[in-house]
């Protein structure tokens, strides 16, 4: 088995092939956004030189056009552009998230509680930036109505959480029904979450799925671990462990 410094150099190369594999989607969910402020932006221009056009005909009038129209007119308007900034305040904020959600994925901290459904539900999102999943798979969750906390590594559990999902991804691919079920539940003394698949089922050497891949910086010492084999030595370095059945893959948390 390969020691930390490998291990580590593994999950950087696994962070960095996934955000590479998600650029396509990332940017296609950026410039949705993006398309929707510029078409906002030529009707505000359209709509104000409109208004424009009315005041000056207005004063060219010389009071023909009664003030108390104009005015009435303009008070339209403005109502409706205060409903276009605030589209555009909605834009906005959801572009500044798409950018958190990638930006959050590099900054380290130390292990603290993290409400695990939130994270859960972030990672869903980012993980959208894959156009097949976005648009094919329906998510459907199964969790309590009362927050469930656990103390982790951040990083190393959206990693885990990123490996898990697409593993269950990937058996949907050629389904009729594409369904992913996401549940958390807490037990005792053990936080469960799992994820259940309609698709093609798991086969009992799950770790021959596929692999990933890594050449060693300078000494290029290039090794392959089976990407379940991977997930396996994650949950460990989280003190979780990793139960696959056929149609779900559940991690287990013991906690104190």
């Amino acid at each position: 088995m390969f020691d930390d410094k490998y291990t580590n150099i593994v999950i950087e190369g696994l962070r960095a092939s996934l955000t590479g594999r998600l650029t396509h989607g990332i940017a296609h969910n950026l410039n949705g956004q993006i398309q929707a402020i510029s078409m906002q932006i030529e009707i505000l221009k359209r709509d104000i030189a409109l208004d424009r056009k009315a005041v000056d005909k207005a004063i060219a009038d010389g009071g023909h056009d009664p003030a108390a129209g104009l005015l009435k007119r303009l008070a339209g308007s403005l109502a409706k552009r205060a409903d276009q900034v605030l589209m555009l305040e909605g834009v906005l904020f959801r572009l500044e998230h798409l950018v958190d959600l990638i930006a959050k994925r590099d900054i380290e901290a130390e292990p603290g509680p993290i409400n695990i459904e939130s994270v859960v539900k972030e990672e869903i999102e980012f993980l959208k930036a894959d156009l097949f999943f976005k648009h094919k798979v329906e998510v459907e969750f199964d969790t309590p109505d009362y927050p469930i906390s656990i103390i982790v590594d951040e990083r190393l559990l959206k990693d885990l959480l990123d490996i898990l999902i697409n593993l269950c991804i990937g058996q949907l691919r050629d389904a009729g029904e594409r369904k992913i079920g996401i549940g958390i539940e807490k037990d005792g003394h053990s936080v469960k979450l799992w994820f259940s698949h309609t698709g093609k089922p798991f086969s009992r050497e799950i770790s021959g799925l596929e692999g990933v891949s890594c050449w060693c910086g300078a000494e290029l010492n290039h090794f392959i671990f089976p990407v379940f084999d991977f997930a396996k030595i994650i949950a460990e370095k989280l003190k979780a462990a990793v139960e696959v059945s056929p149609q779900m893959i559940r991690l287990v948390f013991t906690v104190k």
